[in-house]
């Protein structure tokens, strides 16, 4: 059956339909025509299906609520009876809408200012519905599934962070000095270059702060802009860390050595060699890289819900 057949069996419309193929309320096939666009093809269990979603949509059921008595039969009676509570504070609200509007005298309301006046001294507890708020548990499930990815971004970008910024810290106002020995004498002034210098050190480690900042916001509750400049203070960091003047870059590399020299990955890899000094200075650039990654992913899997759902 095609969706015209469909939709004159079940007395639904095209958009509904497709709208609860999209909530995953129904799967039917699929088949490519010449044309290169996919057609719908529905059976006799597609049918039945349908049938059950549009008595339990026209009994006023959600679609998040219908998704999860698919999924999970045994939630029907509980999803039942809270259904009956809804339903039945939207009648009391509801009649005491009507009550309040049964007056006597209705010369006296002449504008609506003494209509909403009445309507506070005849029924005081009159007040706009709440919305409904309960989520199901594939609601919750989804939800943390299209989380992890930011989740993901904002830790790369706290490693990121941890590991940058000391390097740049020194690279802006420090100087080495080999001492006797054969040890490395560090030197911090606030003098030690130029303002160019101290900003082109600082400019990648502050991106970076800054997405972490917009991605720990996302992940709170926030739109999916937050997101958006998390990902763009990532890649901003790592292009930022590509165009470094030479004279920069020559000296976070040392303090990059340094830090390499003195840690427990230089037991495990160092080679005197040119590979060696490329694969140095591009372990900054991973996490960068990681955390661009996960935020795209992010914004791809992180869908609002449909306002149907609610």
């Amino acid at each position: 059956m095609r969706m015209k057949d469909i939709c004159a069996q079940t007395g639904l419309t095209d958009r509904a339909v497709r709208l609860y193929i999209e909530n995953g309320l129904l799967s039917p096939k699929r088949e490519q025509r010449y044309s290169g666009r996919d057609s719908i093809i529905f059976d006799e269990e597609d049918l039945r299906t349908l049938e059950v979603v549009a008595t339990l949509r026209r009994a006023e059921f959600s679609i998040a609520d219908i998704r999860e008595m698919q999924e999970h039969p045994d939630t029907v009676s509980t999803l039942l009876d809270l259904h009956r509570q809804k339903l039945g504070e939207e009648i009391r609200a509801k009649q005491e809408v009507l009550a309040s509007l049964q007056t006597p005298d209705e010369a006296d309301l002449t504008s609506p200012a003494a209509l909403a006046r009445h309507l506070r001294a005849s029924a005081p507890s009159n007040k706009p519905l709440k919305e409904e708020t309960h989520m199901t548990l594939h609601d919750i499930k989804r939800i943390i599934r299209a989380r992890i990815p930011s989740l993901l971004a904002l830790v790369a970008m706290l490693i990121g962070a941890v590991c940058l910024i000391p390097i740049a810290h020194k690279t802006a106002f420090g100087e080495i000095a080999l001492a006797q020995g054969g040890t490395f004498d560090l030197k911090f002034s606030a003098a030690a270059h130029d303002l160019p210098f101290v900003l082109f050190s600082l400019a990648a480690p502050l991106l970076i702060l800054a997405a972490l900042v917009c991605t720990f916001v996302h992940l709170t509750g926030r739109g999916r802009g937050w997101l958006w400049a998390g990902l763009g203070g990532c890649l901003l960091a790592a292009v930022t860390l590509l165009i470094l003047p030479a004279e920069v870059s020559s000296q976070m590399y040392r303090f990059e050595f340094l830090a390499y020299r003195y840690s427990f990955f230089h037991e495990i890899f160092y080679q005197n060699s040119e590979s060696f000094d490329l694969f140095l200075r591009s372990l900054k650039f991973i996490p960068l890289v990681t955390a661009a990654i996960c935020s795209a992913i992010g914004l791809w899997r992180e869908e609002p819900l449909d306002s149907a759902e609610k």
